[in-house]
C-alpha cells in the first residue's frame, strides 16, 4: 500500500515517527469557474489521495521529500520563498500561510506522495496543499478550522502558484463526506451535503489526451476575462459585485450599450445563445440532445458495483484511454489524520466519520 511505502521511506531518510495524512483529489459535477465568481459549485471528494507522513525534527530547516519524483527539497523556515522547485512552491505556500498568522513554523520533515493523476482536473494540487496544513495544524496545535484551513491552501495557490484558483478545490479535499456531494455557496461559504446514490448513476472521467497545468493554462485569463466582464456590468449595475449578481438582462443591456460604444463583454462563446436542449462543449462545438460520449451523464443499471463514482475534471487530463472509474464520495473520503502520533497517544485503524471526512 503506497502510504506504507511513504511512512517506511520517511523513517529511512529521517529516523523517527510520522503522523500519517491522507488528502483526497476532487471531483466537480456543477460549477465550473463559478467559485471565484461567488457562485454555487457541487463537488465530491473521491478515493484518489495523496498521502503525508510529517514530523517535527527539532531544527530550523524544512526538509521535503516528493516520493513520486524521487526528488528533495530543504529550507530554512525563516527563509520560505517562491522557489524553482514547482512542486516545492505548494507546500512552501502553505508555511508561508501559517507564518503570516503569527505561526512560528519549526523545522520539520515530510514526505509526500499519492495517486491523483497529476494534470488531469482533479485537484492534485489543492489536495498537497491542504494535507500539509492538515498535519501542520494537527503538530503545532494551532487550533485553525477545516474552512480557515482551506482559504489557507487556497491563498498558497494564489501566491506561490501563481494560480488565481476559487475555493471549491481545497474545500473539496478537506469536506468530502462518504455518499455524498456537498454544495458550497462560495459567497456566504454555506453549505450543505446531498446524498449520492452511485448505484444507479456513474459519472465517467474521459481521458483527453491533454495534460493540463493551471498555471500555463486558460485558467487565469478566464478570470481576468470575467473580472473584465464585471467592470463592464457595473458601468450600468453599480450593485452588480460579482458575475453571480448579473442576470440575463443585466447583461443583454450591457451588449446594447456596447453596440453604441461600450467595449462588450470579453465573455467567450457569449454570441448567440445555444439552443435549449442542445450542450456546447469547452471546444466550441455544439452536439445533439445527448450530446458526445464525453459530456453524457448516463443511467446505470443497479447491477454495477456500488460505490463507483468515476470523476469529472476541468478540461485537461491524464487518464487511461476513454473513460475509468473510480470509488466515489461514499468510498472517497475527506481529508482526515490516518494514525496518531506515537508517544502515548493510541494509533488506530483508518475509519470514516460524519463530520466532513472526519479524522
Amino acid at each position: 500500500m503506497l502510504i506504507s511505502e511513504i511512512a517506511a521511506d520517511f523513517r529511512h531518510r529521517f529516523g523517527h515517527e510520522p503522523l500519517l495524512v491522507r488528502a483526497p483529489g476532487r471531483i466537480n459535477l456543477i460549477g465550473e469557474h463559478t467559485d471565484y465568481n461567488d457562485g454555487l459549485v457541487l463537488p465530491a471528494a473521491i478515493d484518489k489521495e495523496i498521502y503525508f507522513a510529517v514530523g517535527l525534527n527539532g531544527g530550523d530547516k524544512a526538509r521535503l521529500v516528493a516520493f513520486d519524483k524521487d526528488d528533495a527539497y530543504e529550507v530554512p523556515v525563516a527563509e520560505v520563498a517562491p522557489s524553482e522547485h514547482l512542486w516545492a512552491n505548494y507546500l512552501l505556500g502553505v508555511m508561508a500561510q501559517f507564518q503570516e498568522r503569527g505561526v512560528a513554523v519549526p523545522g520539520f520533515d515530510c514526505v509526500f506522495g499519492g495517486n491523483v493523476p497529476i494534470g488531469a482536473g482533479m485537484s492534485s494540487s489543492a489536495a498537497v496543499e491542504c494535507g500539509l496544513a492538515f498535519a501542520l495544524n494537527e503538530l503545532l496545535h494551532t487550533g485553525f478550522d477545516r474552512m480557515a484551513l482551506a482559504q489557507m491552501g487556497q491563498q498558497a495557490e494564489h501566491t506561490y502558484a501563481k494560480v488565481m484558483s476559487g475555493l471549491m478545490d481545497q474545500f473539496a479535499s478537506l469536506f468530502g463526506r462518504p455518499g455524498h456531494v456537498v454544495r458550497l455557496d462560495c459567497r456566504s461559504l454555506a453549505y450543505e451535503y446531498f446524498p449520492f446514490d452511485a448505484s444507479q448513476y456513474h459519472l465517467v472521467l474521459c481521458n483527453s489526451g491533454v495534460k493540463h497545468s493551471l498555471a500555463s493554462s486558460e485558467y487565469n485569463k478566464r478570470r481576468q476575462e470575467c473580472a473584465q466582464g464585471v467592470a463592464v456590468l457595473q458601468r450600468h449595475y453599480p450593485e452588480i459585485k460579482s458575475l453571480r449578481d448579473a442576470t440575463l438582462p443585466n447583461r443583454s443591456a450591457a451588449r446594447r450599450a456596447g453596440r453604441r460604444g461600450v467595449p462588450p463583454l470579453p465573455l467567450r462563446g457569449a454570441g448567440k445563445p445555444a439552443r435549449a436542449g442542445r450542450l456546447r462543449c469547452p471546444d466550441g462545438q455544439r452536439h445533439g440532445r445527448r450530446g458526445p460520449a464525453h459530456v453524457r451523464l448516463a443511467r446505470r443499471p443497479a447491477r454495477r458495483l456500488p460505490g463507483e463514482l468515476p470523476g469529472v475534471g476541468r478540461a485537461g487530463g491524464n487518464g487511461p484511454p476513454a473513460a475509468r472509474r473510480v470509488r466515489g464520495p461514499h468510498d472517497g473520503r475527506g481529508l482526515r489524520r490516518l494514525h496518531h502520533q506515537p508517544g502515548g497517544r493510541r494509533a488506530h485503524r483508518p475509519v470514516c466519520g460524519g463530520d466532513g471526512g472526519g479524522v
